[in-house]
């Protein structure tokens, strides 16, 4: 085994972990970067990067339903070949990037010898000026009889053909991104959730709302539903749940359990090495540092917000801790999105968490349907909701074409305390959506 001696070893090489080697790479530190499997962690090979490939292509396809009244024509394996070329564009680009980084492509864990901590694999022995953990989160799953026949998000998307039917397990932003492009690409979907709407962590009125387009859509969805067992049958799986008291089945070719994610803590050596940690992640206080102050752990793995660009800025709070910088994140203001059809994105407070803790509130709405791009590209189906209190934005929920870009503008006024009487007079080009924000802004 050979002993390295190095100013930073990170454990994982997911958006947190390789921003954070490169990073620390071109500060002039000495950096090793364990990765077990592939370069971008899950959101680029598994997630976030390769469904978005295949939702520009569902849109584009349900874009052309309202525009022309047609359906086009299309090769699953087209998409699917796409996909995997965009992955490893990506790649490349990560790898060219960590040039100065010593990569291991081996499975890493902590060892406490002699009162210090070390990082150890299979060739490798590693002391450290600083270590940090990024090893991310992996699939949550489910108790029903017959969970095995179930594919993760990871496998759904190493298949190389459209099934013609797919049953999902779980409505959350997986679940719902799925739904919503196997549904434009011609799949009959079903959706299961335990809870008693969709997108549970979203403003209730944009569920609400994204549900009755769903349905419109074709989409069955049911909510309260207690999966209880899946069944393998001629042609694919039923799956079995207990929704209200009835008991509902529906058979389709793949099942999907997109029942959320936990994180990933397993065969790292915490506990021998004195880490705190339970089912939630690992404990780490304002700086990111888990008990041992020169061991930090950053991103899905300590639990809370699991976003690729949540563990992309712990990685510069870390960064600027070991440099001995100040660097400060309001990690309140973090914007979310789905890629659904439509899409949804939120950022702050939800209505009723706004009520829930100030009380009396200022709500404004501006729907899609009043704004005369919206119009003119058939995009009329949802709105922007902002919640304000004391002439600040406490809170923003979008539904719509192009909230995944819009939610941005709020980012910006309430990272910045613009006030709302300020920002109604800033002027939006016409014809624009963003003039929806305005809209709600002038109420």
């Amino acid at each position: 085994m050979e002993k390295l001696f190095k100013d930073l070893v990170i454990i994982g090489a997911g958006p947190g972990g390789y921003e954070l080697a490169s990073m620390a790479s071109s500060a002039g530190l000495d950096v090793a970067l364990f990765e077990k499997s592939e370069l971008g962690g899950t959101c680029l090979n598994c997630g976030c990067i390769p469904t978005k490939t295949y939702f520009q292509y569902a849109k584009v396809r349900e874009q052309a339903n309202k525009l022309y009244a047609k359906e086009l024509d299309f090769e699953f394996i087209d998409l699917f070949n796409s996909k995997n070329d965009t992955v490893n564009v990506l790649k490349q680009g990560i790898k060219a990037s960590l040039a100065k980084v010593q990569i291991i492509s081996e499975e890493a864990k902590i060892v406490k010898t002699d009162d210090k901590v070390l990082v150890s694999s299979e060739n490798y022995l590693i002391d450290a000026k600083n270590i940090v953990i990024a090893t991310g989160s992996t699939d949550a799953s489910i108790k029903a009889k017959g969970i095995k026949y179930a594919v993760n998000s990871k496998q759904l998307l190493e298949l190389d053909h459209l099934p013609t039917s797919i049953n999902i397990i779980g409505g959350g932003v997986i679940g719902m991104e799925v739904a919503s492009i196997y549904n434009a690409l011609g799949v009959k979907v079903n959706v299961f959730e335990y809870a008693p709407m969709i997108l549970p962590r979203f403003d209730k009125e944009v569920s609400r709302r994204l549900t009755n387009i769903l349905k419109a859509k074709g989409i069955n969805i049911y909510n309260n539903a207690g999966v209880t067992e899946i069944k393998k049958v001629k042609g694919g799986y039923k799956v079995i749940a207990s929704v209200k008291d009835k008991i509902i089945e529906e058979e389709a070719e793949i099942v999907l359990c997109a029942t959320g994610r936990i994180a990933n803590t397993s065969n790292l050596g915490l506990r021998e090495a004195g880490i705190r940690f339970d089912k939630k992640g690992i404990k780490v206080n304002k700086n990111l540092q888990t008990k041992n102050v020169n061991v930090y752990a950053i991103g899905d793995c300590i639990g809370g917000i699991m976003l690729a660009h949540k563990a992309s800025f712990d990685a510069k709070v870390v960064l600027n801790q070991i440099l001995g910088n100040k660097y400060k994140v309001n990690y309140d203001l973090i914007p979310a999105c789905c890629f659904t059809l439509p899409e949804v994105s939120s950022i702050g407070l939800t209505e009723d968490e706004a009520k829930e803790k100030y009380g009396e509130i200022k709500v404004v709405k501006e729907l899609y349907r009043a704004n005369g791009k919206a119009q003119a590209i058939k995009e009329t189906d949802g709105f922007v909701k902002l919640i304000i209190k004391n002439d600040l934005i406490i809170g923003a929920s979008i539904i719509g074409e192009e909230a995944n870009l819009l939610i941005h503008e709020v980012v910006a006024l309430m990272n910045a305390k613009v006030k709302a009487s300020e920002a109604k007079k800033y002027i939006h080009a016409h014809p624009t959506l963003s003039e929806i924000i305005q809209g709600c802004l002038q109420k």
